[in-house]
Parts: C-alpha cells; structure tokens; sequence
C-alpha cells in the first residue's frame, strides 16, 4: 500500500496520500443513524405477521410482530429492513 499510495499518479502527477491529507480537512463523520429515506416507506408489522405495501399485503418472518420495518422496490422485487440502534440497517427479507 505504501509504495502504490506514495507514487504520484500519473493523471493528477500527485502522490495519494498527499491528496489524502488535503482531502481529509473537507471531510466530516458520517451521521450516527442512516438517512431513512433510502430505505423505502415504513411499515408495522400487524399481529398477523403481514404488512401492506403498494395495495398488496406481504408475510414477513413472524419473530416481526409488533416491529417497525422499511420497505421498498428494488427492482421487481420488495425489500425489506430494519434499522436497529447499535445494529445499524439490517435486511430481512426479499
């Protein structure tokens, strides 16, 4: 890593670290909780271990009840995740 990291590189005739250390000055944390809206809508799941989403009702794992998920499309399949705190975001089921 060093020797490719502390050449320059031929576009910007500079080595990457020294692009890294003017870099890091613009750069910030990334936040603590994910931007929600990438995940999809939310939903909770009813006691019958299903949610509604698009007119259409879908089973999700029973261990779920009671729980809020996120849902979305990707694709021509359904997405679903949880954001748990100290977990982060986790995927369910597809």
């Amino acid at each position: 890593m060093e020797e490719v990291n502390g050449r320059a590189h031929r576009v910007t005739r500079r080595a990457p670290v020294e692009m890294l250390a003017e870099e890091r000055q613009r750069l910030h944390r990334l936040p603590e909780r994910p931007y929600t809206t990438v995940l999809g809508e939310t939903r909770k799941v009813s006691w019958t271990s299903t949610i509604s989403f698009g007119g259409v009702t879908y089973s999700v794992p029973h261990q779920l009840v009671d729980e809020s998920v996120w849902v979305r499309v990707a694709g021509v399949s359904i997405r679903l995740t949880q954001a748990t705190a100290g977990k982060g975001v986790t995927p369910l089921a597809r």
